[in-house]
């Protein structure tokens, strides 16, 4: 994403040695810190400790078992100091490595060709019968907790991400846990699909009704195989077993396009989620929604975009939910595609309904130039100020420059409240769609926002934080599939409650 600082450490039983290179540096320093694996048998992961004074390491990142981890968003023109440890059963960890002290140079452009590089050893043979030294005198453990790492947070959670068009072995979601990053790869069930196309768009709820998070996933188009995707998606339990298939009830639609874009919301406040499915182009502006009874899906209606010239020409709609007015019970936000045939048609516009079906109101991008020349919106929803009502957070497609709008649902009216843009330039400017997600993933009362981004993204994911800590960066992930984020690189992301 933005310049970064390349480091190895290379970890053997009796030591350690770290390379510097150093590639440029922009505003945002970041540093890649990357080590085989230690073959140490007690082996359970490796924490990264770093600060801004030789041996006091503020900050500490837990990545588990992966061998590689970007420290992002460095101060330019401060020096830094890193050591790792190794740390095994019951949090048993191993001696700090020797230091490695870094100068990031201030905001003013760097050659490629600069080079550094320092080696260091260590006599850390491994974690068995490691003992965590004493804290040196000035800290305190409160200032350990890395405040910008998912590792510290104590809720129960897990981040999705759907990879999209990757035939080579497509259908994949990584699971990224908040302990521990990388948990595990799911795969559609479905392998004719998979190598066809193997888009996976995830959406999470609880449908059961047992306080668990299961997840949806929504199949994108195949459109030189009418069989598929042919309007089916899957759902997986909690604990990511297979649970059941469902399909658009319109054959007609399924032959033509059969894409799902799928969303959960729980429209009657029963504590259970209702499954909705957006459709693709040539459905009308429909959705559908379903129930979850007795380890069936079941048909519960069908509603549509009160739009009837977008619904004639192009009809895609894509669903999000949330409690916007604080009534115990969620609304449906439905937004609109982009079309090539027909630029602007999407126009920014966003139709929010209420859980009873009903028309709420109408939404608008405040940027005209965007509307006329794309205008579609990728939405989602959460409480980001704690206040017990729900966002509605616009995530932009493409020549959207990285930005997302959030709105406010006040007295009978949408409000406009901020407008933030994800600081990447070179993919703003060569895309620039946004894929957000919510979640209140450090159990504060308000939601953070993640964000994916489309075709070019690398892979990458951000986190920001939640409104009363102003949206500040907090983090970036890489989902772990090197091949496809170089071919591909696009995101579709959810947060699961309460999974394994």
């Amino acid at each position: 994403m933005s310049s970064r600082i390349f480091c190895r450490f290379i970890i053997g039983f009796n030591i350690l040695v770290m390379l510097l290179m150093l590639v440029n540096v922009s505003r945002a320093a970041d540093i890649i810190l990357e080590w085989p694996l230690n073959p140490s048998p007690d082996l359970v992961g490796y924490k990264i400790y770093y600060g801004i004074h030789s041996g006091n390491y503020p900050f500490t990142v837990d990545v588990g078992r992966r061998t590689g981890y970007t420290v992002t968003h460095l101060e330019p023109g401060r020096t830094y100091y890193f050591a790792l440890k190794i740390y095994g059963a019951g949090g048993r960890e191993s001696a700090f490595s020797r230091e490695l002290s870094y100068t990031f140079p201030g905001n003013e452009a760097q050659s490629s060709s600069d080079r550094a590089k320092q080696i260091f050893s260590n006599n850390s043979a491994g974690v068995e019968n490691a003992e965590k030294p004493p804290l040196k005198p000035g800290t305190d453990k409160g200032a350990n907790k890395n405040e910008n790492s998912l590792v510290s947070w104590g809720a129960d959670y897990a981040l999705l991400a759907g990879l999209g068009f990757y035939p080579a072995d497509g259908g994949r979601i990584e699971v990224i846990g908040m302990d521990d990053f990388h948990q595990s790869w799911l795969q559609v069930g479905w392998p004719d699909y998979n190598s066809a196309n193997g888009e996976a768009r995830v959406a999470t709820g609880d449908i059961d009704g047992d306080g668990k998070d299961e997840i949806i996933i929504g199949l994108g188009p195949v459109p030189d195989i009418p069989s598929l995707p042919a309007g089916f998606f899957q759902v997986l339990d909690d604990d990511y077993t297979h649970l059941t298939w469902g399909k658009i009830g319109w054959a007609d639609y399924n032959d033509y396009n059969g894409e799902t874009r799928p969303a959960c919301a729980d429209l009657d406040g029963d504590g259970k989620d209702e499954i909705i499915v957006g459709l693709g182009p040539g459905g009308e502006g429909r959705l559908e929604i379903f129930d979850y009874v007795s380890g069936t899906l079941v048909h519960r209606d069908w509603i549509a975009l009160d739009m009837a010239d977008y619904n004639r020409i192009n009809g895609g709609t894509r669903p999000a939910s949330g409690d916007i007015d604080g009534d115990g019970k969620d609304e449906i936000v439905i937004s609109l595609n982009f079309d090539p045939a027909y630029p602007g048609i999407a126009d920014g516009l966003f139709q929010v309904l209420d859980d009873d079906y009903s028309h709420l109101t109408w939404g608008q991008i405040n940027w005209p130039d965007y509307n006329r020349e794309n205008g579609e919106t990728r939405p989602a929803c959460g409480d980001l100020d704690g206040d017990g009502k729900d966002e509605i957070i616009l995530g932009l497609g493409q020549k959207g420059g990285g930005q997302f709008e959030v709105f406010a649902y006040l007295k009978d009216n949408l409000v406009h409240k901020l407008w933030h843009e994800v600081g990447w330039e070179e993919y703003n400017r060569v895309n620039g769609e946004t894929r957000p997600a919510c979640g209140n993933v450090d159990d504060d009362e308000q939601d953070e926002i993640f964000f994916g981004f489309g075709k070019g993204g690398e892979g990458w994911i951000v986190l920001l934080d939640d409104a009363s800590h102003e949206h500040k960066f907090l983090s970036e992930i890489q989902v772990l599939a090197e091949e496809y984020n170089i071919t591909n690189g696009e995101t579709w992301l959810s947060i699961q409650s309460g999974g394994m």
